[in-house]
C-alpha cells in the first residue's frame, strides 16, 4: 500500500522554499495519526525549506521509522510502540531541528 501524502504547506510548487512534503503510513482510524501527523507539521512548517517528514512502519511487528529532510538535515529515528505518541516526536524533532540551528520552541 503506498503511504498517504498529507497537505503541502506553501504552494507545493517545486523549488518553493517553504514547501513541506509529509508522507504517513499511519493507518487510518489509529488513534494517534491526526496528533503525530499536526505535530511534524506543527515543527516544521514555516522553517526555510523545502522540507519532507515520512513516517513508515513495518509491515510485520510494531516498528515505525521516522525521517526528516530538510536543508542540511537527513535525520531518521526508529520509534517502538511506547514512543509512537505526538509528545515524544514533537520533543525529539524539535531537538533535532534545535542542534541544527533551526530556532524552534513550539
Amino acid at each position: 500500500m503506498p503511504p498517504e501524502r498529507g497537505p503541502e504547506a506553501g504552494s507545493g510548487v517545486p523549488g518553493d522554499p517553504m514547501a513541506l512534503s509529509l508522507e504517513s503510513e499511519i493507518p487510518e482510524g489509529h488513534p494517534q495519526k491526526g496528533p503525530i501527523e499536526r505535530a511534524l507539521r506543527d515543527l516544521l512548517t514555516g522553517l526555510p525549506g523545502p522540507w519532507k517528514a515520512s513516517i513508515t512502519r513495518a509491515r510485520t511487528g510494531y516498528w515505525w521509522a521516522i525521517r526528516v529532510e530538510g536543508p542540511g538535515v537527513d535525520w531518521t529515528m526508529v520509534l517502538d510502540a511506547k514512543d509512537q505518541n505526538p509528545g515524544f516526536i514533537h520533543s525529539r524533532v524539535g531537538a533535532v531541528l534545535w542542534a541544527g540551528g533551526f530556532a524552534t520552541r513550539r
